[in-house]
């Protein structure tokens, strides 16, 4: 499955859990589809460990909230 899959599928069980894609390249129109689908974070590879520690913060913080 690419990542779109398994968006898909989890949104099928659950609305509610915050979702973090990571791609190797996301065209600006795909991102704001994405985005209005309810993905809430996206990271384009490669990605530096702190901006991943910040997403993962940020869905942790939305999931929690």
């Amino acid at each position: 499955f690419d990542g779109e899959e398994v968006y898909r599928r989890i949104r099928e069980l659950d609305r509610d859990i915050p979702f973090a894609l990571v791609t190797g390249y996301i065209a600006s129109e795909k991102r704001d589809d994405l985005t209005a689908r309810g993905v809430t974070a996206m990271l384009s590879k490669p990605y530096k460990p702190k901006e991943l520690l910040a997403v993962v913060r940020r869905l942790l913080d939305t999931a929690t909230a």
